[in-house]
């Protein structure tokens, strides 16, 4: 099974929501491919990537890929429901587009997990500053490189 789940952004249908479905307490990272959305040369200077359901998914560590026309954000699934999330690119020549998507959480009445946590609602990155910032209410946090780990 791969640690990993695609989400493929349309320059012709921009109303598609694709889905992920996740149990509860698995985490992996979640690439959205802006390939098809962006014209020859584009390439991503920015990736905000949004969730109104910080309880039902905690986001870490977005990222944009070398070649500048994806970007990742690690995924931890908690309680079971949607997690509807959006990212939000900005290209080097000034362009934005959003895709959205819904994280499908199968609920598990048996099993609750014990190290659940309140996960940042926004999650930033821009090319070349080796840094990410998080956002959780009003607060921003600027982490260098420095991964996080999930616990649990």
């Amino acid at each position: 099974m791969s640690r990993n789940s695609t989400i493929y952004a349309s320059a012709y249908d921009r109303t598609t929501v694709q889905q992920s479905s996740f149990y509860p307490n698995e985490s992996r990272t979640l690439t959205l491919d802006f390939n098809g959305a962006l014209d020859d040369g584009q390439q991503l200077q920015s990736a905000k990537f949004d969730t109104w359901q910080g309880y039902s998914v905690v986001m870490s560590e977005p990222t944009i890929a070398e070649d500048r026309r994806s970007a990742t954000i690690k995924i931890k699934a908690q309680y079971g429901g949607p997690g509807l999330m959006s990212c939000t690119i900005a290209t080097v020549d000034g362009s934005q587009l959003t895709q959205n998507w819904l994280i499908s959480i199968r609920a598990m009445p048996y099993y609750v997990g014990n190290n659940w946590s309140n996960g940042p609602s926004s999650a930033y990155v821009e090319w070349g500053t080796g840094e990410y910032q998080l956002t959780y209410g009003s607060e921003v946090l600027t982490f260098q490189n420095e991964p996080l780990t999930f616990q649990g």
